[in-house]
């Protein structure tokens, strides 16, 4: 039987938002899916350009519009949050004199109101907060098993569905496929244990033939795979170490590395090649700053 289709109900600047509506939307019973875009998601500074895209099932779209215009106001408080930076007057200190009349009565009154709605949203926002925890991270911990597991979304609005999430019964990520060219095939691929990533496998070009995959470990990326020529062999392998990118190293089609490159903190400071006797020696090594360093 097919799923549902998800229709986009609102985008949103930032993720606080979206998982703050999706709560909302749970406590009237309505299934919301955010879109988990992983460069929004790898990249949070991009959510303001991206947005982060929040849908629901189309026969509880008027349903849902209805819940997020009742929360309004919250999200206009979420907006402002930057207002409140610091900590929050004390009541004591809202009522101090600052002028005189009935200014001083209006200031007292927004103090009082403002303090009444943060507070608020707070509360609400632990709420909303924890939900997005368990939803993203695919915990199986929500009171409600989701409803149906599949979700298909039409990014670029052709009327052509181009990517696909798949969810165990307790709402867990399985696995995500995506065409990111708009070409009506699939060229990328995740699969999920637990609700954290374990393999990804790319068609960077386009051609049908995977030429990039990594591979993760309790969700953190491990290897990078490149398949340089197309033959079928993964000549360039990354390595990296609680997500931070270690080595490189180029391979013959027999497994024989003929480079390596090591890398500190974002920058390359030995390189290794061939000698003449076809023995891996290092001939470069560099500073932090990039300058040529004696060999030891």
């Amino acid at each position: 039987m097919n799923a549902p289709k998800l229709v986009l109900l609102e985008t949103f600047t930032s993720r606080e938002e979206a998982v703050s509506a999706l709560a909302a939307l749970k406590e009237e019973g309505i299934f919301s899916q955010i879109d988990e875009n992983f460069t929004s998601s790898a990249f949070p500074n991009l959510q303001v350009l991206n947005g982060v895209k929040l849908y629901v099932h189309e026969d509880k779209l008027e349903q849902a519009v209805s819940v997020l215009k009742s929360m309004q106001p919250i999200i206009e408080n979420l907006n402002n949050s930057d207002l409140y930076e610091g900590d929050l007057p004390k009541e004591s200190e809202s009522v101090e004199e600052t002028t005189a009349g009935d200014e001083d009565k209006d200031i007292q009154s927004q103090s009082k109101g403002c303090l009444s709605g943060c507070f608020g949203y707070i509360a609400l926002m632990g709420v909303g907060f924890g939900f997005g925890i368990l939803f993203s991270l695919g915990v199986a911990m929500s009171l409600n098993e989701v409803e149906y597991e599949n979700a298909r979304f039409d990014r670029n609005k052709d009327g052509r569905e181009d990517e696909f999430h798949s969810y165990n019964r307790f709402g867990d990520f399985i696995k995500l496929t995506s065409d990111n060219n708009f070409d009506g095939e699939n060229d990328s691929w995740w699969e999920f244990e637990n609700g954290l990533p374990t393999q990804w496998k790319f068609d960077s070009n386009f051609d049908g033939k995977v030429d990039s995959r990594g591979a993760f470990k309790f969700g953190n990326l491990e290897n990078l795979f490149y398949d340089l020529d197309g033959d079928g062999n993964f000549e360039k392998v990354e390595f990296f170490e609680h997500g931070i990118l270690q080595k490189l190293e180029w391979k013959t089609q027999g497994g024989k590395v003929v480079r390596r490159e090591l890398v500190q903190h974002g920058v390359l400071t030995e390189i290794y090649k061939l000698d003449v006797n076809g023995q891996l020696r290092l001939f470069e090594k560099l500073s932090f700053k990039g300058l040529q360093l004696p060999l030891d």
